[in-house]
């Protein structure tokens, strides 16, 4: 099998369905997954800079302009449910204000969706699909219907190769990493649009250029994760540190922060604490 970049990959998946020329790919997608009829579709964001690969914290999103709706759809690879749902809210709030010019009434403003296709488990379900609302849970009733957020969590997916549903099918497709997987999917589905996704994959595959821009979104990609775990770990050890300066006891510092007594041990006596 050769190396094989599929959709989980988000110059890939940014590539394949902002294509002007696979404009019917995304409507398939956009109206399996979200069960919407889509008219007059335009992609406002075609373009992918060199910069933009190389910048592990870009965003490479697709902005879909519809008759009733923007939609803002996008490929990602999460580690905290929480700081990806807040950044993905405030990549939100800036499409729907950005909607209206200087001197509209804010009724102008257009229903904003925004959907994540996320490489990771973030909910303790085991749906794939959450879909989000403003909604007030004491009246039961909606604030506005000019907002909603969707994830598709593809690592829940169950495999199955009778499946003939064309949102499973696109899942699967979304969720396929390597040459095999989409082998599989392409003897088994008999849907044309997924057909031709499969094949704009390999195609995307065996160009030299986006091969090179594929990899370096992945190497951007492994080098953010290594960046976060970095960050996240300094953190721990400050909170750690705190913690000896306030006097707490060993086996609290270690419950608290899951750290071993020997990295407890390690911080204090590199900053002159005596335990």
């Amino acid at each position: 099998m050769q190396e094989i970049y599929g959709a989980t990959n988000d110059v890939v998946f940014k590539t394949l369905f902002a294509k002007d020329s696979n404009k019917d790919l995304l409507k398939s997608l956009i109206e399996s997954t979200l069960k919407i009829e889509v008219e007059d579709l335009n992609v406002k964001n075609s373009e992918i800079s060199a910069d933009n690969i190389a910048d592990k914290f870009c965003r490479l999103d697709i902005v879909a302009d519809t008759k009733t709706a923007l939609i803002n759809l996008e490929m990602q690879v999460c580690d905290s449910a929480k700081t990806f749902a807040d950044r993905f809210l405030f990549y939100w709030s800036k499409l729907y204000s950005g909607d209206i010019a200087k001197g509209e009434e804010y009724t102008e403003l257009r229903k904003t969706i925004s959907v994540a296709f996320l490489d990771c488990k973030m909910y303790n379900h085991d749906d794939v699909h959450s879909r989000f609302t403003p909604f007030d849970e004491v009246h039961k009733i909606d604030m506005t219907d000019k907002a909603e957020w969707h994830f598709f969590e593809l690592k829940k997916l169950k495999f199955d190769a009778t499946q003939t549903d064309i949102e499973k099918l696109w899942l699967r497709f979304l969720a396929a990493r390597n040459e095999e997987d989409l082998t599989m999917l392409q003897q088994t589905a008999t849907n044309d649009n997924i057909q031709k996704a499969i094949t704009e994959v390999y195609k995307l595959n065996a160009d030299e250029q986006m091969k090179w821009q594929i990899r370096d979104r992945e190497i951007a990609r492994v080098n953010e994760a290594v960046q976060m775990t970095a960050v996240r770990k300094q953190a721990f050890e400050e909170m750690v540190l705190g913690m000896l300066k306030e006097g707490l006891a060993m086996p609290v510092i270690t419950k608290i922060s899951k750290f071993s007594p020997k990295d407890i041990l390690q911080i204090a006596t590199e900053n002159g604490i005596k335990i």
